[in-house]
């Protein structure tokens, strides 16, 4: 009886180049950039020089401004819902 092995498909990866192609996309995991996107840019030895993707977070006031206002009129008919029951 002999046994075969099947490759699963599985990469192995040999360079820092190999994990992260210039040009790629990635997710900071450090501080101050947690959470954002960046695209590497070059390898420096056992680095990897990346360009940060910062977004300008939207400015949500007007919006905050319109919930509260339909909250506002959807109370008021609630109550005169009640009131004519």
């Amino acid at each position: 009886m002999q046994a075969g092995v099947q490759e699963c498909g599985s990469q192995q990866f040999f360079s820092l180049s190999d994990v992260f192609p210039i040009g790629s996309s990635v997710f900071m995991l450090g501080h101050p950039f947690y959470g954002h996107q960046a695209e590497i840019l070059e390898h420096c030895g056992e680095r990897v020089r990346v360009k940060v993707l910062s977004i300008k977070e939207p400015n949500f006031t007007n919006a905050r401004k319109v919930n509260v206002s339909v909250k506002l009129f959807q109370s008021r008919l609630c109550y005169i819902n009640i009131i004519y029951i």
